[in-house]
Parts: C-alpha cells; structure tokens; sequence
C-alpha cells in the first residue's frame, strides 16, 4: 500500500519520469553483477532494497514499473474523461 501512496504524491510528470528511469534500470542493469553505490542509491531512490538477491531485484523492478505505467495510465485516461471548462 506504501507503493499506492508514493505513486499517488506524484505528478504525472514526475510519474513519467519514474517510469523512464525504471525503463533504463529493467534495460541496463545485470542483476547478476556488483552493483555500483550510485546504482544501489538509484535503486533505494526507486523504493528497492533488495539487490542482493538477483531475481528479486529483478521482480521489483519490473513490479514497479508495472505499477508506475498502470497510475500513468489512470491519470491519463481520468484527465481525459474529465471535461475542459473554459
């Protein structure tokens, strides 16, 4: 639920941003090698704490883009059901 709660502080920019760097994370990182002091701060930054154990990591990773890309969604499909009133 803390999740749910930190996703919903943020903006939908801030949101997108989030997921940009998820997406880097998921496409760059090797769970299966040292991870450096700035990659682990990025990781704890991101709400992860788990990156000794590579499949874990790799869960939570894909776990929370899942749940940054499904509030992204939300919020888009909300803003455009909403009407403009000018």
């Amino acid at each position: 639920m803390q999740q749910y709660n930190t996703l919903n502080q943020l903006n939908i920019s801030q949101l997108k941003s989030r997921a940009q760097t998820l997406r880097r994370l998921c496409e760059d990182l090797d769970p299966y090698s040292p991870l450096s002091k700035e990659e682990q701060d990025l990781l704890e930054s991101l709400g992860v704490y788990s990156y000794n154990d590579p499949f874990q990591l790799t869960n939570e990773l894909i776990m929370k883009m899942e749940d940054t890309l499904e509030e992204i969604l939300k919020r888009e499909e909300k803003s455009r059901s909403t009407p403009n009133i000018h």
